[in-house]
């Protein structure tokens, strides 16, 4: 068993993400009618998370900005990838939504500083968000004022990479989780399957992306080391004691360039024509999964293909094929002992 579990996350470097019951947590009250979520999990190697962004939840007009519809159209690959052990940097804008299809921020503001804490905190509605000046109302901290109600092992949202978000009441540890509990991800493994949590210390949600991800995020890549602790993008948050991997190149709804990476989706029918284009993805020299769909083209493959993990049904069948003959191993194991 043991053996055959190694070789299926040691080789492939794939685990299960949402399950049927997370899936099915992605709903709104109706109470308010401009919010709504829904995911369509038709799609072999990915779930589309289709919501407008609208909390909720009663929001408040704390800034210049109103919550306006955002039409998110966002990819979450079903089998997240480890892509070897790297670490990618967590950019301004979004890097994960909640159930209730809200999106959810880094901890940090525009000028890349602390939003939550200290001299320069944001203000906050009573819901603990705001919206950026497009209209995309988000979280940085935990929502346990609306949002989160405080439940024993509460599923939050998903990261963008495909990990599920839970609250840090959790049933097999008598106090509430902080980041000390946790890895430099911001996550921890739950009976084998990898989870992050939303705590009350820095970084609140996320410290890095454990997994890849399918949206094309400004400035992503995959080159943070947090063993040793020596990247620049690290140096600049000893002060808060917790593990944090911000992506240096700004860009998105941190540096009004580029729009919400979320609305960039290639299905998305009101993408932006200033979205990033197939060429500025193959330029990159970390590119994002997204430039998964060029490299699975019959001819001449581009050079940057060879960086890319493979996510193909071929490779997912090929590890749901040995998760069956994980179990079944096991129930002749158990027969004969």
């Amino acid at each position: 068993m043991l053996l055959f579990s190694i070789i299926n996350l040691g080789i492939y470097g794939f685990v299960d993400s949402l399950t049927v019951t997370e899936l099915s947590k992605f709903t709104t009250t109706g109470n308010f009618p401009q919010s709504s979520v829904r995911v369509d999990t038709t799609p072999s190697d990915r779930h589309l998370i289709y919501a407008s962004g609208i909390p909720d939840h009663p929001w408040e007009k704390v800034n210049p900005n109103d919550a306006t519809d955002q039409n998110y159209n966002i990819s979450i690959p079903k089998i997240p990838h480890y892509n070897n052990g790297a670490h990618g940097c967590v950019p301004m804008g979004m890097i994960g939504i909640t159930r209730t299809g809200v999106a959810i921020f880094n901890p940090l503001n525009v000028d890349l500083e602390n939003a939550v804490e200290g001299q320069t905190q944001e203000t906050f509605d009573s819901c603990d968000g705001h919206p950026t000046n497009t209209g995309s109302y988000h979280y940085h901290k935990i929502p346990d004022s609306c949002l989160y109600k405080g439940e024993v092992d509460e599923f939050i949202g998903v990261a963008l990479d495909g990990f599920p978000i839970y609250g840090p009441n959790v049933s097999d540890v008598n106090s509430l989780l902080t980041s000390t509990d946790l890895d430099e991800y911001h996550g921890r493994e739950v009976n084998g399957a990898y989870r992050y949590y939303a705590t009350e210390t820095w970084p609140y949600f996320l410290g890095c992306f454990k997994g890849v991800v399918l949206e094309i995020l400004p400035g992503l890549h995959y080159n943070c080391e947090p063993a040793n602790k020596t990247s620049a993008s690290w140096e600049d948050w000893k002060e808060w004691n917790g593990y944090l991997c911000n992506c240096l190149q700004q860009g998105g709804q941190g540096g009004g360039n580029i729009p919400d990476p979320s609305q960039c989706g290639q299905n998305n029918l009101n993408r932006p024509a200033n979205c990033p284009n197939v060429q500025e993805c193959m330029n990159n020299n970390n590119p994002p999964m997204f430039c998964y769909d060029i490299c699975q083209q019959q001819g001449n493959r581009p050079q940057f293909c060879q960086t890319l993990p493979v996510n193909d049904n071929n490779h997912a069948c090929s590890v749901a094929a040995i998760n069956i003959i994980t179990v079944l191993l096991t129930f002749i194991a158990m027969i004969f002992i």
